[in-house]
């Protein structure tokens, strides 16, 4: 049974890091069992389901993966309470495999020009494996009503459909292109009909409709109509956006770290900082129609420390501002940049939060707070006037009592002696 299974890598943020740009998660599990056969092999860890695979964890060193190219067909299992989980039988297909060459004499020496030949090899006795839910049949029902629906798409076939499409005489020419563009019309029909059949089906082929929107987008009746396009776009969204249905209890800890995968390179590309309010609203713009809300926002941001993530929720001072901010961003090589702009970039005039907002492309709102914390740090001073609040590099903070006065009184000792 091992043979059937492989291993799998994560994300800076702990997420399993998808394939290929076509598998789509559709469910998680926190607490799940796998059998080998009527042997429990892995027991209670948190489990993925993609369009491609079954993923499970221990949320330590093991870590397993389960191809549904490996799926010949599913049944269910009532279980007990108290005594027995519910459970899903999966019956599994024979494994495709190369097969070694013999070394022997006989061997045609152009074997080695030939294609590999691939042999199948039955599973094991009893031929299948088990996922056992201790959460809920209801959890059961979701995860093998979407398991059948990713079998029966074979997401993972249609990538490779693409590359083998070899030229033929038949391709080419106008009639050839002809026939071309009515295949793709037919296969891009049979995707919207498919995705909108349901819910599940339509995350089984959600990248095939953002990749679907996006050719349209680039039309030339796109183009005409920009605004309604753009929309349309808005209302796609992230592939596999974090939902309170297909997470679970999990909910607020997988949206923390789905929102540490999305924030990662905008936060490097604004100096390590963004506010919650801008995360909100950037996030929510990709999401497109499964908003987050507020208080769901806030309360993944306030798990983002005690799970360890890259990034940490921050709440300045006197103004109370929530920020998320980088582990790797440093106060003072912050305050070095913004003195560095003020030296080169402003001169005299000074900079106000507008003015540093634009150098830094950050908001307002946190180019002030940034001025406001240099200056409480006395590595700025400000001049409020009628042009409004704009702030200069400190220099009293570099200045020498005793050596001013000792070089005033120096030049006064050499004007009266010159006298």
């Amino acid at each position: 049974f091992q043979d059937y299974f492989g291993p799998f890598q994560l994300t800076e943020a702990g997420n399993p890091k998808l394939i290929s740009d076509d598998e789509v998660i559709l469910q998680h599990e926190s607490d799940l069992s796998i059998y080998f056969g009527d042997e429990k092999k892995y027991r209670k860890g948190k489990c993925v389901l993609t369009t491609h695979r079954v993923l499970w964890t221990d949320n330590k060193s093991e870590r397993h993966s389960f191809h549904l190219k490996h799926v010949k067909s599913t049944n269910t299992k009532s279980g007990m309470m108290g005594v027995s989980s519910p459970k899903i039988i999966v019956f599994l297909n024979d494994r495709e495999v190369v097969q070694r060459m013999s070394s022997g004499h006989d061997q045609s020496q152009h074997a080695n020009l030939q294609q590999p030949k691939l042999i199948k090899i039955a599973p094991p006795k009893p031929g299948f494996i088990k996922l056992s839910f201790h959460s809920s049949s209801d959890r059961r029902d979701q995860f093998v009503r979407k398991t059948n629906k990713a079998v029966e798409s074979k997401a993972w076939h249609k990538q490779k459909e693409e590359e083998k499409r070899d030229f033929t005489t038949k391709a080419a020419g106008i009639r050839g292109l002809m026939a071309e563009n009515h295949r793709k019309q037919q296969q891009q029909s049979k995707v919207v009909n498919e995705a909108f059949a349901d819910l599940e089906s339509l995350m089984v082929h959600a990248k095939q409709m953002v990749s679907l929107a996006q050719r349209l987008a680039a039309s030339t009746e796109a183009k005409e109509q920009a605004n309604e396009f753009d929309t349309m776009l808005q209302g796609i969204g992230i592939i596999s956006p974090v939902t309170k249905q297909a997470a679970g209890n999990e909910y607020h800890s997988l949206l923390a770290r789905q929102l540490v995968d999305f924030l990662l390179a905008p936060l490097r590309r604004s100096g390590g900082m963004m506010t919650l309010t801008d995360v909100y609203c950037l996030y929510n713009k990709a999401r497109g129609t499964q908003l987050v809300s507020p208080d769901d926002l806030l309360q993944a941001c306030t798990l983002m420390q005690r799970m360890n993530m890259p990034m940490t929720l921050r709440a300045f001072e006197e103004s109370g501002v929530m920020a998320l901010q980088l582990n790797e961003f440093s106060e003072e090589k912050q305050t070095n940049k913004i003195l560095d702009l003020i030296d080169h970039k402003c001169g005299a005039n000074g900079v106000d939060e507008l003015r540093l907002s634009q150098l830094l492309n950050i908001s307002i709102n946190l180019a002030r707070e940034q001025l406001l914390n240099a200056e409480r740090n006395l590595f700025l001073c400000r001049d409020d006037c009628v042009h409004g609040l704009r702030f200069y590099r400190n220099m009293f903070a570099s200045y020498d009592r005793d050596m001013y006065w000792n070089k005033v009184h120096e030049q006064k000792q050499k004007i009266i002696m010159e006298l």
